[in-house]
């Protein structure tokens, strides 16, 4: 996946093939991703100007996490999710990145372009991600999953999947609750 407006591209691959590799984690976890980052940099011919590959170790949630490459708009900063854990790090320091603590595993994300930020869902709560690193933490919303919803003028609509369903809007500014209903029964 190209990371857009960015001169460098990331993508994830099976095995390091014999690149630079850079390992972040516990090495005692057993999930493992790599994810080969092409530096396009100061090209002028449309190579990379630098290649590697970062393999992400984290703990084995299981099969319900959530792997993926957030785009979110910042710089040579990358974020990532690999089995359902949060890392960023910039480009130019591989050996740099690291994990980003969530309260459980991720199981969802999604992207708010139009804000310049991604938001990542556990069971039971959501964190919020921009150019800067966590923009901020909910608190606890449901017990059994979080379904992130639109954004609309600031408020992001989550439902809140649990032996008692509710629609939750949080602000986009601060993750605070603004409101909160439960369907009517039918």
């Amino acid at each position: 996946m190209e990371s857009s407006g960015r001169d460098f591209e990331a993508r994830f691959v099976d095995f390091p093939d014999g690149m630079t590799e850079y390992v972040i984690g516990d090495e005692m976890d057993q999930a493992r991703r790599c994810l080969r980052v092409d530096d396009y940099s100061g090209s002028e011919d449309g190579l990379p100007t630098d290649s590697w590959v970062l393999t992400l170790v984290a703990p084995g949630y299981g099969s319900q996490t959530l792997t993926r490459i957030l785009d979110i708009p910042a710089g040579r900063t990358l974020t990532v999710v690999s089995r359902g854990t949060l890392f960023r790090g910039s480009v130019d320091d591989p050996a740099g990145f690291a994990a980003v603590a969530t309260d459980w595993p991720i199981r969802s994300a999604r992207d708010y372009p139009q804000v310049g930020l991604a938001v990542l869902a556990t069971d039971c709560s959501a964190t919020c991600v921009d150019a800067n690193g966590v923009r901020w933490r909910s608190r606890r919303l449901a017990y059994d999953g979080v379904v992130l919803g639109d954004l609309e003028d600031g408020i992001l609509h989550i439902e809140a999947e649990d032996y008692d369903p509710r629609t939750i809007l949080l602000s986009i500014d601060d993750g605070h609750i603004v409101h909160y209903y439960k369907p009517l029964p039918i």
